[in-house]
């Protein structure tokens, strides 16, 4: 009688853990951005920038942000805390041609989701002697995905 009683409580006590573990996972989301492969100059720099758009009093979500060669190496990377509105920004200078995909991961654990929350980003090509835009290669916005505008 007593090993039945503490094999239903045993059970009892998994059932609540399992259900606290789902809905801790249902508060966790994720967004990301990805461009295709482009090529960039010798004496270049690509500007990634990502911005969280969301209202303000809204919790803060973690972007981490990479710029990857065509083999799937990682040449350069950052770890940033947004808060609502603020954009932060990945600069690399190539000395050699190179041939480069962007990629941000935005980690979120958020109680309340709101209609407006989703990051966008942009990548220019600035020429390292001038500081002028070469080129503007992307401007992207994940509207349609699971929390995004």
């Amino acid at each position: 009688m007593l090993n039945k009683k503490i094999g239903l409580i045993a059970v009892g006590c998994l059932i609540l853990g399992i259900g606290i573990g789902v809905a801790g996972a249902q508060l966790l989301l994720r967004f990301f951005l990805n461009t295709g492969v482009f090529t960039v100059q010798a004496g270049e720099i690509v500007n990634f920038t990502v911005s969280l758009d969301e209202q303000r009093g809204q919790p803060p979500a973690q972007v981490l942000m990479q710029l990857i060669d065509e083999s799937g190496a990682v040449i350069a990377s950052k770890n940033a805390v947004l808060q609502p509105g603020q954009s932060t920004s990945l600069v690399f200078t190539f000395s050699a041609q190179g041939r480069v995909r962007a990629h941000a991961e935005l980690i979120q654990s958020i109680a309340q989701l709101t209609l407006r929350r989703a990051p966008t980003g942009s990548i220019e090509i600035i020429d390292s002697l001038t500081g002028e835009v070469v080129r503007y290669l992307f401007s992207f916005d994940p509207a349609g995905l699971p929390g995004g505008r």
